[in-house]
């Protein structure tokens, strides 16, 4: 279900006009804040504790969620909203692929057929863009489905555990990463609006 959410996600980011560093910097920090506050407020369970039972699978879940983070907000400021929703959607085949190379899941048939044709629709579409000068965004887009796909896997692996604190730990991850290419100026009101509704999409979004 939350996957759903990367359609109005992606308008906010671009209603924003703001650079990607500096939109990754309140982006992660706002959904670390949210996934803070849903952890409070669905898990009886002290904070603290939350957070060290995620343990080491969970960390490198934060990890692969930052780096998707990241790359999805570049590739939609890099290229289409369309492209980039296209090519992150692919991100179930390579959630497949993983889980068949970490986890040891069975890839029957049907799941390697829709592999291929899928792979082949999108060299095809990728392809045509190439013209339009997009491929650092479409490059961008395909970093950010292959890390959410092995966020999901990391996730799969450690499903007895609550995973949440790990996306509140990711976007802090993200907020770092981007932190020293930031270019901080006064938001007027209109963009606090739109960065806070996107912090509150996200956070719900991800936390289901």
């Amino acid at each position: 279900a939350g996957v759903l959410v990367l359609s109005p996600d992606s308008l906010l980011i671009r209603l924003l006009e703001m650079d990607a560093w500096t939109l990754l910097v309140y982006r992660g920090v706002l959904m670390a804040l949210g996934m803070v506050l849903i952890s409070r407020l669905f898990d009886s369970t002290p904070l603290r504790q939350q957070f060290m039972h995620i343990g080491r699978i969970g960390a490198w879940a934060a990890l692969c969620f930052a780096i998707s983070t990241v790359a999805f907000v570049n590739a939609i400021l890099h290229t289409t909203v369309a492209l980039t929703l296209v090519i992150v959607a692919t991100s179930p085949l390579w959630a497949a692929l993983i889980g068949r190379l970490m986890l040891g899941e069975r890839l029957d048939m049907p799941t390697f057929i829709a592999i291929v044709t899928v792979l082949a629709g999108l060299l095809l579409v990728v392809g045509q863009s190439q013209q339009a000068g997009h491929w650092q965004g479409n490059a961008a887009a395909l970093v950010s489905a292959i890390a959410i796909a092995a966020t999901f896997v990391l996730n799969r692996k450690n499903k007895h555990i609550n995973m949440v604190p790990a996306i509140s730990i990711s976007g802090l991850i993200a907020a770092a990463i981007a932190f020293p290419f930031a270019n901080f100026v006064p938001l007027p009101a209109y963009s606090i609006g739109v960065l806070l509704a996107m912090g509150v999409l996200v956070a719900v979004a991800f936390a289901l």
